[in-house]
């Protein structure tokens, strides 16, 4: 609870999973962190309860995708279940316009 009464913070399991969840002072979740025997991910949200930002590991490797405020996926890096790592940045559209490996 913060000083107004409010929850802030939530810990529950769901479906087996234990979640953490941070909200910011109107409430509006903000952050959620969870892990299961697949892995571990970290999800972020904007002030307009967006997902922004989704950091992840799971037995392929960690990962890390940025979504823009229109909900389109700008940016992902990931290690390649065969150890390589892999960048891909895409445009407005969703189009991918830069990757490493080419």
């Amino acid at each position: 609870m913060d000083r107004a009464g409010k929850p802030r913070a939530h810990l529950y399991v769901s479906n087996d999973e234990p979640v953490l969840d941070l909200s910011d002072k109107a409430g509006r979740p903000r952050v959620m962190l969870g892990a299961d025997e697949n892995g571990a991910r970290l999800t972020l949200w904007d002030e307009a309860g967006e997902v922004r930002a989704v950091l992840g590991a799971d037995k392929s490797g960690p990962a890390l995708a940025l979504v823009d405020k229109a909900g389109k996926l700008r940016l992902t890096l990931q290690r390649k279940p065969a150890g390589s790592p892999s960048l891909h940045l895409s445009d407005q559209d969703g189009t991918v316009i830069w990757r490493a490996p080419q």
